[in-house]
């Protein structure tokens, strides 16, 4: 894959690359297709990824299941890091 602009949440991105990642979520390994950019730092999963390997997402309770399990979710603490001046 070339480098190329992609649109997310309406801001341009740039996509440098793809890249095939053996992804662990709470001892379950999915192997993923994931996009590379330097804009982003954090991973993202898409409603369509979350269907395609049957997780559920909870917004409500902050909760991620799997196969009917509830996974353990990991939380940062932001860093301070300014983007734009």
């Amino acid at each position: 894959m070339s480098m190329m602009m992609m649109m997310m949440n309406g801001t341009y991105i740039i996509v440098i690359g793809e890249v095939l990642l053996p992804f662990e979520l709470d001892g379950r390994y999915v192997q993923t297709s994931a996009l590379v950019t330097a804009d982003i730092e954090k991973v993202m999963l898409g409603f369509d990824w979350l269907k395609q390997y049957k997780f559920f997402w909870d917004f409500r309770r902050s909760r991620l299941y799997a196969d009917g399990q509830k996974l353990v979710l990991l939380s940062q603490k932001p860093s301070l890091v300014c983007r734009r001046v």
